[in-house]
């Protein structure tokens, strides 16, 4: 709420201070993976602007940036342009709001209306269907293909309200790449070669790759809309959600369509051989490579099922419930499952039959058995402008400690399957 009123009171503040240009025309275009260039023209008459000032950001977001056009002026008419180098900041599939001011020394200052964007490869036939709130998008793959992937939209959401009581609370676009180099390409080209996908709750886009015949792919697109789902659940400025929870209840759902990797024989192997992290282990970012990768979701997946099984699906609802209120995860598992968490930690341990556990580092030098984490997108070093400091706060819980347009959303990856 306190981040809504700042956004009224910016809003408000700047429409009383900048008279607007309403017979502007704006336009963009998309050179896929290089840049954006936003364009305007709009009659002019008088002096030549002092500056004219391309404003483009997520829409209804705080956070933008702003880059210095190129103008021309020329028989009654301004054209204006700023091209932005994307450098990997965004992924197909988000939509980007933007806008023109223009600084006059007779005029004050005028604004255009804002205009929106979709970033999409246009090289690629792309083929759309939805499912609620969800557009899924591909281009490869006939009706069957869709109604697979429409089923991974349905049955995560559907278990997630039902069984959890959490909803998607924002349209969603899953975006379906059926080559893997192209899908790195989209994410911006810094990918590791095991990444096949990205969740990014703050644009509200998931980006997979996704072939026609994938056994799995329903249950892929299950998991990573999870993590979106919990993201919008819990959104707070002051905390987050611990990745065993995460990616805990991302393997139980995605479990629900198809079994992807034997947890359970994963977790059984690392009791036997003394392997198990422990709860500190699996609760910040996952490895980007390695053995203990896998056995990290393993772990995860088999702390969740022990709280349903032992406090009912309703724990869980619980549990996200209390992190959307922006508490540590002592006090989360405290209200709600009734216990400290080192409690929750040596009674699932106890139903394992493990006697003891290692903060051990999670990552190895070998490449991934089966599933990993995503790496941050690049920021590019265009000149960034924020709400006044009032609204930073707020933006900073927004966009997942972003300082920028664009650039600081999470990234949630999994690995391809051997």
């Amino acid at each position: 709420m306190a981040a809504l009123l700042l956004a009224a009171i910016v809003a408000a503040d700047v429409g009383a201070q900048t008279a607007t240009l309403d017979q502007a025309a704006l336009s963009a275009s998309v050179a896929f993976g290089e840049s954006i260039t936003y364009q305007l023209r709009t009659p002019w008459a008088g002096a030549p602007p002092r500056t004219v000032r391309a404003r483009f950001g997520l829409p209804d977001g705080l956070v933008t940036a702003r880059g210095t056009a190129e103008v021309t002026l020329r028989e009654g008419v301004l054209d204006a342009a700023y091209r932005w180098r994307v450098r990997g900041a965004i992924v197909p599939g988000v939509d980007v709001a933007y806008w023109f001011e223009v600084e006059t020394d007779d005029r004050g200052a005028l604004r255009t209306p804002a205009a929106r964007l979709t970033y999409a490869d246009e090289a690629l036939t792309w083929r759309r269907a939805s499912e609620g709130q969800v557009e899924v998008w591909y281009h490869e793959g006939g009706p069957a293909f869709e109604a697979e992937a429409l089923r991974g939209v349905r049955t995560s959401l559907t278990l997630l309200r039902d069984r959890y009581g959490v909803r998607l609370q924002r349209p969603t676009r899953v975006v379906l790449y059926a080559s893997l180099a192209r899908m790195q390409a989209a994410l911006g080209g810094g990918a590791s070669p095991w990444v096949g996908g990205a969740a990014l709750s703050e644009f509200n886009v998931t980006v997979l790759h996704a072939s026609p015949g994938q056994r799995d792919m329903a249950a892929v697109i299950a998991h990573e809309l999870t993590h979106l789902v919990i993201d919008h659940a819990t959104l707070n400025p002051f905390g987050h959600v611990p990745a065993w929870l995460h990616e805990g209840l991302a393997t139980v759902v995605e479990s629900a369509i198809l079994e992807r990797f034997p947890y359970a024989t994963i977790l059984a192997n690392a009791v036997a051989s003394g392997e198990l992290v422990s709860l500190r282990g699996i609760t910040g970012s996952f490895p980007a490579s390695g053995r203990r990768a896998v056995l990290a979701y393993a772990q995860s997946n088999s702390l969740v099922r022990f709280i349903v099984a032992r406090w009912g699906e309703a724990a869980v609802a619980n549990l996200l419930s209390a992190y959307q209120q922006g508490v540590s995860d002592d006090e989360a598992v405290m209200t709600a499952l009734r216990l400290p968490l080192s409690e929750l930690e040596r009674a699932w341990l106890e139903s394992l039959g493990a006697r003891s556990v290692a903060f051990a580092g999670l990552t190895e030098p070998e490449a991934p058995a089966a599933l990993a984490g995503g790496t941050p997108p690049t920021a590019p070093p265009e000149e960034r402008e924020r709400a006044p400091a009032t609204a930073v706060w707020a933006s900073v819980g927004v966009l997942g400690l972003a300082t920028v347009l664009l650039i600081a959303a999470r990234r949630r990856g999994y690995g391809r399957p051997p």
